[in-house]
């Protein structure tokens, strides 16, 4: 029987499989998972002494004899098989053996039973397979199965049934939570459908009901009815789940949707960072996802769902704050406009999923988890899971997760990163940006970097040695020639797949359906490959290995110095260099070309650098400190007329938007060659602050809370305007965003913040903004292009000869 696999569960040993037949009705498959444990012998001679010992520990099941490999090298192990609940037993044994000096260690027990399964069997999330199925019984809504063998991935037709949801909530006490507070609206929307339930006032359309209790009813029946695979919320783990699970347990309601009969369940009670699972129904908290995975690639200042649909989708929320939602709500009791506004939230909400669905679907298949397990998973993560999954195919135990202790010892380590070759602050013209392709992905398949060929004994592999530095000082490392590494075998793999994935896309058109899903692969893939060196540093991970992570930034820095050295002997110069991309002035794109197919004839495969941009103009600024180049803060102009911004204030969102705007304007203008027209522009802009000619929201200041604003000794602005918050009833916790204003009058700068809803056009503070933030925004650009500020407002009579040709 072909099955799509949602979701897994499991009752200790039981393992529970939910998904769909070819007819889209649910199932659950079960199957009996041994949990084991792997015994690492130290010698071969202390074999019979365990085997004996074990056949005296009632708690074993039966053990197996294998040989496996472990960080390079072939041991002779011990598989053990055990309930889970005697597991603290065969620790205790195992310790014993450890300290006797017969065994290496313990591994996998740490391994969770249902990942076991999925190592096992072969079956992971989003795959249809071809199940050999023994019928329990069947039901109404769900069948029930026995798995009697995995035949495989077939093709996959299913198509996942996804919903978005929504609530409003609103207290006349002024405090947003629900102890306070009671949803009034939830709004359901299926990509063509809206189901809007409500109680509390009046409207045109939407289901009325009487009270909450019946609101949290009807949208348990929804749910229910509309049958879905995925419920989408944007920080819904944090507000929208958590109301509505808090909100059923106060009100002695039992949610029901879950396909084991049961509704939201509580999974990770951390008060900042909550997290719900419904079995059988992904919860995927897209706020968790675009800070997590897709931030880097957003410009977005606060990854509000505003924001992230504006820049993603054009289009953003309705207008509301939470004065306007109580006077409707305690006042107006007309919920037409709160409908249709919490209509427009689950519309974004569902529409960014849909855009980000083919990158999610195909990220969580790759390395082997649900979608529920993608919200808010890590790169680190998503690395580990593709590792342990990869780890069945080569033989490999995965190593033991560190304990807190071996967490806070590697953290105190660190090493040498990146080489940055700094710029001299200035206006420059016709630069070319080469820039390593994956650089350290590259260094690590290069020189075959994993923690299990670090330091082989071959004396042949010892000739080629790397001089690391770390805190503990330097030292030199090599890397087995002879045998290929765990991890970097894998990156290896991961590159070549990517490579052919991207050769297919040539020959597709790029609005077919097949386009589609093997370019959300390619990306997949490239997601892992430059996350891996990361992962080998990350003090938490399986696979650490300082002395791989340093390797591979010194083995960097070394290919950028040989590159360096080649340009400046082909006679150009370099004006900046930072981590794995260099820039030449070069006078004219196709010597540029040139240069850069020269470079990649010196450099060893699979190391490249390709062709990143041609740019007509450049601003380098200094450091804040004033000595020499900033490092990641430059802006250039390409030939097209794009700007590339790194490092400005323009892309942060603690800076004011007329401090952004004005800095933007600035740079454009210099990047233009138009000096002159920098000094009238200013004036301008200065006057019309002190005149109050711009709105408010230009001298919005944010800044996000990162502990409780409890835990705040100093009073700054941010602080005492959280507190205006939190008393006006919003949620304010670690992660919250505070935005302010300075406003005239005070003699301190605490005195002089306001929040938005207590300011007037004409009330902020011009001087402030003139001076602490406009000013200081565009005053390393001045520099770099030896402008006084103090001659701002006065004639500028030869600027122009300022502007450096390299």
């Amino acid at each position: 029987m072909k099955i799509f696999v949602l979701d897994f569960d499991h009752d200790k040993e039981k393992i529970y499989i939910y998904g769909r037949d070819e007819n889209g009705k649910k199932v659950r498959i079960e199957y009996d998972q041994p949990f084991y444990v792997y015994l690492i012998l130290k010698d071969e001679k202390y074999l019979e002494d365990i085997k004996n010992k074990l056949k005296d520990e009632k708690y074993v099941k039966n053990f197996e004899i294998l040989k496996k490999n472990y960080i390079g090298k072939e041991y002779t192990v011990i598989k053990v098989y055990l309930n889970q609940d005697d597991y603290d037993k065969i620790k205790n044994f195992a310790d014993k053996l450890k300290e006797e000096g017969k065994i290496i260690g313990k591994k996998e027990g740490d391994i969770g039973i249902i990942k076991k399964f999925q190592i096992d069997n072969d079956i992971y999330p989003l795959h249809t397979y071809d199940f050999e199925l023994e019928l329990i019984k069947k039901g109404d809504n769900i069948d029930y199965y026995k798995l009697k063998k995995n035949n495989g991935i077939v093709e996959n037709k299913y198509k996942l049934k996804v919903i978005s949801f929504d609530i409003e909530t609103a207290s006349n006490k002024s405090i947003i939570s629900p102890e306070k507070a009671y949803i009034y609206i939830i709004s359901i929307y299926d990509g063509e459908k809206y189901y809007s339930i409500y109680w509390g006032g009046e409207a045109n359309d939407g289901i009325k009901v009487n009270n909450e209790l019946e609101l949290l009813k009807k949208f348990n029946e929804i749910v229910k009815s509309l049958d879905p695979d995925v419920i989408v919320g944007y920080n819904s783990n944090n507000f929208d789940l958590y109301f509505l699970y808090e909100k059923a347990k106060r009100l002695g309601f039992n949610f029901d949707f879950g396909w084991d009969g049961k509704g939201i369940i509580y999974t990770k009670k951390r008060e900042e960072d909550k997290k719900y699972r419904i079995v059988g129904i992904q919860n995927v908290d897209l706020y968790d996802i675009v800070t997590t995975i897709f931030a880097p690639q957003l410009n977005s200042e606060t990854y509000s769902l505003d924001e992230v649909a504006m820049e993603i989708l054009g289009e953003g929320k309705l207008d509301m704050n939470l004065d306007k939602m109580s006077d409707i709500i305690y006042n107006k009791k007309d919920f037409n406009y709160l409908i249709e506004y919490n209509r427009k939230d689950v519309e974004l909400t569902y529409k960014l999923y849909k855009h980000f669905e083919g990158i999610l679907l195909e990220l969580a298949r790759l390395v082997g988890i649900t979608l529920y397990e993608l919200s808010g998973s890590t790169y680190g993560i998503l690395v580990e899971n593709y590792l342990i999954k990869r780890t069945k195919e080569f033989n490999e135990i995965i190593p033991n997760r560190p304990d807190l202790n071996e967490v806070d010892k590697r953290k105190r380590v660190t090493y040498t990163g990146a080489i940055v070759l700094e710029p001299k602050p200035g206006l420059y013209k016709n630069i070319a940006v080469f820039d390593f392709r994956s650089l350290y992905p590259s260094i690590i398949i290069r020189y075959n970097i994993s923690p299990d060929t670090l330091k082989c004994e071959h004396e042949e592999c010892m000739k080629d040695k790397i001089n690391i530095e770390t805190s503990l000082g330097k030292s030199e490392v090599w890397f087995c020639k002879k045998k290929k590494g765990f991890i970097s075998t894998v990156l290896e793999k991961v590159f070549e797949e990517r490579a052919n994935l991207k050769k297919t896309l040539k020959g597709l058109d790029k609005n077919s359906e097949e386009y589609k899903i093997i370019d959300s692969r390619q990306t997949a893939l490239k997601y892992i490959i430059n996350s891996t060196y990361g992962y080998l540093g990350f003090p938490n991970s399986r696979w650490y290995c300082l002395e791989c992570a340093a390797s591979v930034t010194a083995l960097g820095r070394k290919h950028i110095l040989e590159v360096k050295d080649f340009i400046e002997k082909s006679g150009y110069k370099i004006l900046y260099g930072d981590t794995d991309s260099i820039f030449v002035i070069v006078d004219n794109k196709e010597n540029a070309l040139n240069l850069l197919n020269k470079i990649n004839s010196i450099l060893p495969k699979p190391l490249e650098m390709e062709f990143e941009d041609y740019y007509i103009s450049g601003i380098f600024v200094e450091k804040r400190s004033g000595e020499g180049g900033a490092r990641k803060k430059y802006a250039l102009l390409s030939e097209n007329k794009n700007i590339k911004l790194r490092g400005f204030e323009v892309v942060r969102r603690d800076w004011s938007e007329i401090a952004g705007e004005v800095q933007e304007n600035v740079i454009k203008l210099a990047l233009e060659g138009k000096i002159k027209e920098i000094n009238d522009y200013l004036s301008e802009v200065i006057k019309n602050i002190r005149y109050h000619v711009y709105p408010k929201e230009k001298f919005i200041l944010r800044e996000q809370l990162r502990k409780d604003p409890s835990e705040y000794e100093v009073k700054a602005p941010h602080i005492i305007a959280a507190k205006k918050y939190k008393e006006r009833g919003y949620d304010v916790r670690k992660g919250f965003i505070v935005e302010y204003i300075i406003v005239k009058g005070g003699e301190k700068i605490s005195d002089k913040v306001r929040i938005l809803d207590e300011v007037k056009d004409n009330e902020y503070d011009p001087e402030y903004y003139i001076y602490k933030q406009v000013l200081p925004a565009i005053e390393p650009i001045l520099k770099a292009l030896n402008i006084s500020i103090e001659n701002i407002g006065k004639v500028q009579k030869d600027i122009l000869s300022f502007f450096k040709n390299g």
